[in-house]
């Protein structure tokens, strides 16, 4: 075998350079593939993480909402005001039933990406979210009755347990 320093100088200099283009090629095909894993974590970060957080954000202010639509309906009927308090009484089941919908579009994006720990938050907002909707029933009926006195102590000590 010959060594390298019995080659013409030629046959050096083609040799150094080939290699150069395969550490050149080769460190292209690396970034290229780096680059294709990057630009699907950011995806998934955006189309997963984002937007997911997004629906969990608008879930909690549909549940601040109805919350607030209890309060003024409450203080309208306290006053012995009924202007409106049919249309609030609509915001409060509305923005209920909105909670659970945009909790299931963040349940739904995240699952792809979920923790072992997730299932039993997942079901403790389920559970939650049912005993929520029996005390929003029973407030909507007792508003409705003009049983101030019952819905204030639902109200301030259930409901806002389980919210």
């Amino acid at each position: 075998m010959k060594s390298i320093n019995n080659l013409k100088i030629g046959v050096r200099l083609i040799l150094f350079f080939s290699l150069i283009v395969l550490l050149t090629a080769g460190g292209m095909l690396y970034i290229s593939f780096q680059t294709t894993r990057i630009t699907r974590q950011v995806d998934m970060i955006y189309n997963i993480h984002l937007l997911s957080m997004e629906y969990l954000i608008e879930a909690d202010r549909d549940a601040h909402q109805s919350s607030l639509a209890i309060s003024h309906a409450l203080l309208l009927k306290i006053h012995d005001s009924t202007l409106s308090i049919e249309n609030l009484l609509a915001d409060i089941h509305e923005n209920y039933l909105q909670v659970d919908q945009r909790y299931s579009k963040f349940a739904e994006l995240s699952k792809n990406t979920s923790l072992k720990g997730n299932e039993s938050i997942d079901a403790t907002f389920r559970e939650n979210y049912i005993e929520l909707g029996d005390i929003t029933d029973q407030i909507i009926a007792l508003l409705k009755e003009g049983q101030t006195n019952a819905v204030n102590i639902l109200y301030y000590g259930s409901y806002n347990e389980a919210i």
